[in-house]
């Protein structure tokens, strides 16, 4: 049986479900991130549907990301207790 970290001991239920909250908002702030610079340098008309297809998501996906990014990059970090999916939220608000 392998030994068990401190980490795994000591962390509950709601602080491993917070983490994978943070990393997936995480996740979705930098394909905003790329979306929108790929849009900016390399797109040459190309669409969110193209940049889907080359990082496995659906334009739909691309698009919400991008336009989140866009919208929020100045000022997320301001709000550190809001995920990604609040300001998404906001945005269609």
């Amino acid at each position: 049986m392998a030994k068990k970290s401190v980490s795994e001991i000591t962390e509950s239920e709601d602080e491993l479900i917070s983490r994978a909250q943070v990393a997936v908002s995480q996740c979705n702030w930098s394909v905003g991130e790329c979306a929108h610079k790929w849009t900016e340098k390399y797109a040459r008309g190309r669409t969110d549907a193209d940049f889907g297809v080359l990082v496995g998501l659906s334009p739909d996906q691309v698009f919400q990301r991008r336009r989140v990014w866009q919208t929020f990059a100045d000022v997320h970090a301001v709000y550190a207790g809001l995920k990604w999916s609040h300001f998404y939220a906001a945005l269609n608000w």
